[in-house]
């Protein structure tokens, strides 16, 4: 932190300086034949996205929002002139930062089990140690992070935070089950996960935007959350999300939003097992009610923390990009079509019963029905 607080100003002037010249040189270069384009520009990249994901994983919000700003730039600006080896290093790039930014609320999880009511964890022990090393505005600030993260919008609506005097910071100490016996834990500051799951948050953001920017139809969960920025294609002229608007309806179906229109069906399946991963993994979080309220009482929030916000965004972009190129592809992607779907498939179910199969449980297999009709469909296989 000393580090940081001393050097994050020339530290982000230098991130900066560095994408944009990444950026200029990608679209500069990209559209030449020569060999060494196809060799050097792929490296270039993969040295700069290496360097951002380790930002990302930095428990400092300055550093961690520089990586996912930085990230952005590239992807967005670049990625039009992106080949498909450059597509392929981004998106394992993508998927490295995903993993980065979940790291500290997994090695959590990894102490409970489902369903599990326990604040100490079950298949590890969870201890809480706070520490008098923490000033009051930066308590204040996590705190406020932590509503964003861990509460829906009504519920910090609703919330009427205590802003007395608490310089604490806290401090899981975590033995997970590989790590039984020992004496030494790992120690997972509270401000590691809320700092994470903040950047995984401006991560979705950039799934979205990559995948439905200038998309014509918008649920409420994307309203505010797709901005109308354009992307620069190869030849300097706006991308998809200005051809859209000036476009006649013939021409609309001629062009997929975001960037969909350059990404290759074994490239496209990376950025959905980005969007799965999060996905998952707030399922995961929010089966676990110990650890809710365990994240309830550091965070001083009003109600259990969930990533309810996190399981939306996640599905909705990943079933939106779906959808968009099932209708690209000329497929009978109807709502009547999806009902049909689904309610044949119940009918010639073993379990016909409502009242045998649990409210989630059913909502999750018709989820998967969902996904396998589409998957049929555009013959994309995301990892699970």
């Amino acid at each position: 932190p000393d580090f940081w607080d001393s050097s994050t100003a020339n530290f982000k002037h230098a991130c900066g300086l560095s994408t944009d010249l990444v950026v200029e040189h990608t679209n500069l270069f990209a559209a030449r034949g020569e060999a060494w384009v196809a060799t050097d520009v792929p490296v270039m990249i993969r040295q700069l996205l290496n360097l951002l994901v380790e930002c990302i994983g930095q428990p400092v919000e300055a550093v961690s929002r520089l990586g996912c700003a930085c990230l952005r730039h590239l992807l967005l600006s670049a990625g039009p002139s992106f080949t498909e080896e450059m597509w392929s290093v981004a998106c394992e790039g993508l998927l490295h930062a995903v993993n980065a930014s979940l790291k500290s609320v997994k090695l959590l999880m990894a102490c409970f089990n489902a369903g599990s009511l326990e604040f100490n964890g079950d298949m590890g022990q969870v201890r809480v140690s706070a520490r008098m090393d923490c000033s009051e505005m930066e308590c204040i600030r996590i705190r406020s992070l932590a509503q964003q993260v861990f509460l829906v919008e009504d519920q910090q609506a609703c919330s009427n935070p205590d802003l007395e005097e608490d310089n604490r910071s806290y401090i899981f100490l975590i033995h997970p089950p590989d790590m039984e016996g020992s004496p030494v834990g790992k120690r997972i500051p509270f401000k590691n996960v809320v700092v994470g799951l903040i950047s995984h948050q401006l991560l979705l953001q950039l799934l979205g935007s990559m995948l439905l920017s200038g998309v014509g139809s918008k649920s409420a969960a994307e309203e505010h959350i797709l901005d109308s920025t354009p992307m620069v294609s190869p030849s300097g002229t706006p991308g998809n999300g200005d051809v859209k608007e000036s476009s006649t309806d013939s021409k609309q179906s001629e062009h997929l939003p975001g960037l969909l229109d350059y990404l290759s069906p074994k490239n496209l399946a990376k950025i959905f097992e980005c969007l799965l991963e999060s996905y998952n993994t707030a399922c995961e979080f929010d089966s676990r009610p110990g650890l809710k309220f365990l994240f309830q009482k550091v965070g001083k929030l009003e109600a259990a923390g969930n990533l309810y916000k996190q399981t939306e965004r996640s599905l909705t972009f990943y079933m939106h990009a779906l959808i968009e190129k099932c209708q690209h592809a000329g497929s009978s992607f109807t709502p009547e079509k999806v009902k049909e779907i689904l309610y044949s498939k119940e009918r010639t179910s073993s379990v016909t019963s409502t009242e045998a199969v649990p409210g989630k449980e059913r909502r999750r297999r018709n989820f998967k029905r969902a996904q396998s009709f589409i998957h049929q469909e555009l013959n994309i296989m995301p990892k699970e």
